[in-house]
């Protein structure tokens, strides 16, 4: 299945195309940003699963044998504490310490809503590069604040140890955006971007991008991804009368 890009809104949303997600990355630093945009393209995952990742969850190939892989297992939100209490700590496996005392909402982490959300999720090769990297130099900073890094195990830290919130992550972006004059998307849209792409690499085998994307549910993905399943429709059409109809023509 091809799908042609150009300008995109495959989905309710405008997305980027793959040329403009590989300039993207080209131009953004090695930091926070990048890699958590190289884990929503590469791995479909959403912004609270990114930010949810703990370092167990992240396993290496070694010695240069079996694909890398990581778990998604745990979502990392922004609730109202009220709300966090009254679960009485259901699914909750986390509650981070508020950064401002007398704010009604708290970062917490939790398991994810369905079964389906957890899953495994098979890193390429240079994905899986980025994230040693940058554990490589999460080690080195925490070797060298000591007591003062705020552990949490969180492969997307702040430089104090402490958990992104998605608006960081999105104000992080925007500004990026801006600051280089690309298509203003959401963070989101990566993830529409990262499925896209797959379904066009297998040919639209839904099952096996839905092994990534954690939809409960083929229906599910169908109903989210019509647009582009319409398209290869009309490219089969296309096909059929190439190679049928042609031929029966004197």
């Amino acid at each position: 299945m091809s799908v042609a890009w150009g300008t995109v809104q495959l989905t309710t949303e405008p997305v980027w195309e793959p040329i403009t997600i590989a300039k993207a990355l080209s131009l953004r630093g090695f930091d926070a940003l990048y890699v958590a945009m190289n884990l929503a393209f590469a791995c479909s995952l959403r912004i609270g699963e990114i930010l949810g990742l703990t370092w167990d969850d992240i396993h290496f190939a070694e010695n240069g044998g079996d694909t890398s892989w990581l778990q998604v297992s745990k979502t990392l939100l922004e609730v109202n504490k009220q709300a966090a209490a009254a679960t009485e700590g259901r699914d909750i496996l986390m509650v981070f310490p508020s950064a401002k005392p007398n704010s009604s909402m708290s970062l917490i982490l939790k398991k994810p809503k369905t079964k389906h959300s957890i899953r495994k999720v098979y890193l390429p090769r240079t994905t899986a590069d980025i994230l040693k990297e940058w554990h490589t130099r999460q080690l080195e900073l925490i070797d060298l604040l000591g007591a003062d890094y705020q552990n949490y195990n969180l492969v997307l830290a702040q430089n104090s140890g402490k958990p992104y919130d998605s608006h960081q992550i999105y104000k992080l972006l925007k500004t990026f955006i801006h600051a280089h004059h690309l298509p203003d998307v959401t963070f989101h849209s990566l993830r529409h971007s990262s499925v896209t792409y797959k379904l066009a690499l297998n040919d639209g085998n839904i099952k096996l991008v839905q092994g990534d994307t954690g939809h409960a549910s083929p229906k599910l993905m169908l109903n989210t991804y019509a647009e582009i399943f319409d398209q290869s429709r009309k490219e089969l059409a296309v096909r059929f009368e190439e190679n049928f109809y042609a031929a029966l023509q004197p």
